[in-house]
């Protein structure tokens, strides 16, 4: 038996098997999962993700500066649905990675704007 999922824009959801993410849940999944990505792991698209874990050993003030500038690049290059207002990276204790990112929907005059926020370390992401 096949089914069909009635949207344009989805995917299956993280960690959950059967299930699938659609519109603002999918395009939330979706940016977190391009940052998440690391740059050049993704087979015939190098330059797809984020070199975040690069500066985790760096100065943290100018690396949260350089990791932000590497996000908003990747998000406008892989996430046309999307328009970045604002980008925040704190590096916190325990090899941890904070990220904020604020957008608003692309083509949406007046929208208001959506925040992802999440924390990533070595042991994978806490939300």
């Amino acid at each position: 038996m096949t089914s069909t999922i009635p949207h344009n824009h989805w995917q299956p959801k993280l960690g959950q098997i059967g299930t699938y993410v659609t519109d603002l849940e999918d395009i939330r999944q979706g940016i977190k999962t391009l940052i998440m990505t690391p740059k050049g792991s993704v087979a015939g698209d190098p330059e797809k993700g984020c070199n975040h874990g690069y500066f985790r050993d760096k100065n943290i003030l100018p690396a949260s500066k350089e990791v932000a500038a590497d996000i908003r690049l990747a998000l406008e290059r892989d996430c046309p649905r999307i328009d970045v207002e604002d980008i925040t990276v704190e590096f916190l204790p325990e090899s941890t990675v904070h990220f904020e990112i604020k957008y608003g929907i692309a083509g949406w005059i007046g929208s208001e704007l959506q925040t992802l926020s999440f924390s990533e370390g070595f042991g994978g992401v806490n939300v």
